[in-house]
């Protein structure tokens, strides 16, 4: 415990000191090093908290991303690679950004009668922050170089998660009851249980679609834990909306990727009412 005592005193620091090297690499070309350190803070919002207590730190996600997406420009001028790679995926996420964004434009003249737009206000940061996803993926899209560098991302993102884990799991372990489950926050400060629970659903269908990708034992057994700690959070967050999307999820995933685990499924999905605990039970019996 004292270990982990003296990591959350200088965690803030040295992962701000890392925000600005980040800023730096990202402003020089060298967008993958500020990708890595994006990718790593964005679940840890808790460290991202205590990060804003030094200078310019409330605005560093936001310095990071401008920084990546000018290193991003400069870089593509003097590389004989496409600005953008080509993928299905990249005009229906352009057109979702400018439907987001025409649609915060009229709300803000049907509401204020013009149409600035204040940064300050909640509903611009909202779209802002909403809008930082697509454009993280059109920055990891077209700025990871080769597989080498999938993995390290993939590291990153897994080291992040171990601590969302950690969080998670304890706070847990310690509010028990469905009324102290409303203190649950993991490692977002302003989420709550469900929110959480959504969260980590996600998490656990994409770790089990790389867990079936992946042909390494030793990575295959860390991501099987890995999903473990999940499910078991999200069992006791008693969220129904995140039990029954993991249960559609894990449906999906196994009709594509391995038909026999739908009989544990259905066996579980059947018999619900002897094997989940009791105030699993109880929270989804609640329901009606």
């Amino acid at each position: 415990m004292g270990i982990i005592a003296t990591l959350k005193v200088f965690a803030p620091l040295t992962l701000y000191a890392a925000s600005l090297a980040g800023i730096l690499c990202g402003l020089t070309g060298k967008v993958r090093w500020a990708l890595a350190v994006v990718i790593f803070l964005l679940p840890l919002r808790n460290v991202v908290e205590k990060i804003q207590d030094f200078p310019a730190g409330s605005q560093i996600i936001d310095l990071l991303f401008i920084s990546m997406v000018f290193g991003w420009v400069i870089s593509s001028t003097s590389s004989s690679e496409p600005f953008m790679k080509k993928s299905s995926i990249n005009a229906p996420v352009i057109c979702m950004v400018i439907y987001l964004l025409m649609s915060l434009i009229i709300g803000t003249y049907s509401l204020t009668g013009h149409i600035g737009l204040d940064r300050s206000e909640p509903r611009v940061q909202d779209w802002k922050n909403f809008t930082l996803l697509p454009v993280l993926f059109f920055l990891t899209t077209n700025n990871l170089p080769d597989k080498k560098w999938v993995w390290r991302i993939f590291w990153v993102m897994m080291g992040a998660l171990v601590l969302v884990n950690y969080y998670t799991v304890s706070q847990v372990t310690e509010y028990t009851s469905l009324l102290s489950r409303v203190k649950i926050t993991g490692t977002f400060q302003f989420l709550g249980p469900n929110e959480v629970a959504a969260f980590l659903n996600q998490i656990v269908i994409v770790l089990a679609g790389v867990y079936f990708c992946i042909k390494r034992s030793w990575i295959k057994l860390f991501l099987l834990a890995m999903i473990i700690a999940d499910v078991y959070c999200i069992l006791f967050l008693y969220s129904r909306g995140a039990y029954i999307g993991l249960s559609v999820g894990f449906l999906i995933l196994f009709l594509f990727k391995n038909q026999k685990m739908l009989i544990p499924l259905v066996l579980l999905l059947a018999l619900w009412q002897v094997i989940l605990p009791e105030k699993a039970i109880e929270r989804i019996k609640g329901t009606t």
